[in-house]
């Protein structure tokens, strides 16, 4: 089948596939990551740029979902997350954390069950632009159905932001 597909997404492509997926969701927006940085600088143009797609589908009902890296022991989020987190709850996003001195170290974007990026980019602007980065777009819904169940069970035992 033409959809059941992964292509290879590297370095600074995940940034146009991830504001594409965004910009396409009709339904939810589930993500995961260990760090979502807040962007100030003049270097970061590309995580306020997704952060304003977020911002834009939030504000049309869209649901938004978001596991981040919290604070061992603390169940809050982590500071280098923080700001980041508090912006987007305030535009209408879902944040939550896992208890209990887990970290989230997974890196997943799904967009209405259908197509998913997953890899090592955090969203950072070294991430987006400097680093040697790698992540799949994945286009099977199978595997789509496997995380995102994986990610709801995790959602489940997260704690709200």
């Amino acid at each position: 089948m033409k959809d059941e597909k992964i292509d290879f997404i590297n370095d600074s492509l995940y940034f146009y596939t991830a504001i594409g997926l965004i910009q396409a969701a009709q339904k939810e927006i589930l993500i995961c990551n260990f760090k979502m940085e807040h962007p100030i600088g003049r270097k970061k143009q590309k995580l306020i740029a997704l952060y304003h797609a977020l911002e834009k589908k939030a504000a049309a009902g869209i649901s938004i979902k978001i596991l981040l890296h919290g604070l061992a022991g603390r169940n809050t989020i982590a500071q280098a997350n923080r700001t980041t987190a508090v912006f987007l709850k305030k535009q209408g996003a879902q944040i939550r954390s896992l208890p209990n001195w887990r970290t989230i170290h997974a890196k997943i974007l799904i967009q209405d069950e259908k197509k998913m990026l997953l890899g090592s980019h955090n969203w950072t602007a070294r991430s987006l632009s400097y680093n040697l980065e790698t992540s799949l777009l994945i286009k099977n819904s199978h595997t789509i159905d496997q995380v995102t169940g994986f990610f709801l069970t995790a959602w489940e035992e997260a704690q709200p932001f």
